[in-house]
C-alpha cells in the first residue's frame, strides 16, 4: 500500500536542498541513494554527519534493528548491514 504525504510533501533530511516527496515509496528509494556498500558487499555505511538524529539516537542505544536492517554507530560512521530473518 502507498502512502501519500499531504503538501508540500516530506523533505529529505540529508540533501541540503529543497527535495520534497508525495509518497513513501519515492521517499524509501531516495533515502536508500546516500547509502554507499563496503567494499565487501556485506554492508552499507554512511557520515553520521549527514544523518545526526540517527547518530545521535545510535549514540545513546548503541545498535538497533530497524527496518530490517541493524544499525551501529563506530567513529563517526553510521553502518548498517541487512538482518537475516530466522524462524
Amino acid at each position: 500500500m502507498v502512502r501519500f504525504y499531504g503538501l508540500p510533501g516530506r523533505k529529505c533530511p540529508i540533501c541540503k536542498n529543497e527535495v520534497f516527496f508525495a509518497t513513501d515509496v519515492d521517499y524509501n528509494a531516495h533515502m536508500k541513494t546516500h547509502w554507499k556498500n563496503t567494499r565487501k558487499n556485506n554492508g552499507e555505511y554512511m557520515p553520521a554527519d549527514l544523518n545526526p538524529q540517527l547518530a545521535r539516537m545510535l549514540s545513546i542505544v548503541g545498535t538497533m534493528i530497524k527496518d530490517g536492517y541493524r544499525y551501529t554507530l563506530i567513529d563517526n560512521v553510521i553502518w548498517r548491514k541487512k538482518v537475516e530473518a530466522t524462524f
